[in-house]
């Protein structure tokens, strides 16, 4: 009831929650700064204050130059992905022209277990024509 109680609880303050953990990684991560900058003998608005400029700017700074980069993959990715989705293509003509090959097992074996009352997936037969040597010794 209790742990019931908690996750109501929780569930009404959901909106609060990631603001407060956010900020609390923040002043986690900028506390040493500041006691820093208070050390070296800046007020405590003050150092707050670079210490935050500092953080934005850097984080601005990455942010410059990693969306170039991303960018530039996202491209990459758009321009090779007819190249992509052919491979894709040839792949699965190459595992249907191996499937084919086990058709005419997998219709003996479906002959075979027609009067079975469980459900055989076609997918499980496949698979048992393809794995049975290594798990059964066929």
């Amino acid at each position: 009831m209790i742990l019931l109680g908690f996750a109501f609880g929780l569930y009404i303050i959901r909106n609060t929650l990631i603001p407060l953990f956010v900020s609390m990684l923040i002043d986690y991560l900028l506390t040493p700064l500041v006691d820093y900058l208070e050390n070296r003998g800046l007020g405590t608005m003050l150092a707050i204050t670079i210490a935050f400029l500092l953080s934005f700017g850097i984080l601005f700074l990455a942010v410059l130059y990693i969306f170039p980069l991303v960018k530039n993959q996202v491209g990459d990715l758009t321009d090779g992905l007819p190249l992509y989705l052919g491979i894709l293509d040839v792949r699965i003509a190459q595992l249907q022209t191996r499937l084919a090959e086990f058709w005419p097992a997998i219709d003996e074996v479906d002959a075979g277990v027609r009067g079975w009352s469980v459900d055989i997936h076609p997918l499980g037969i496949v698979l048992v024509l393809l794995f049975g040597n290594q798990l059964f010794g066929w």
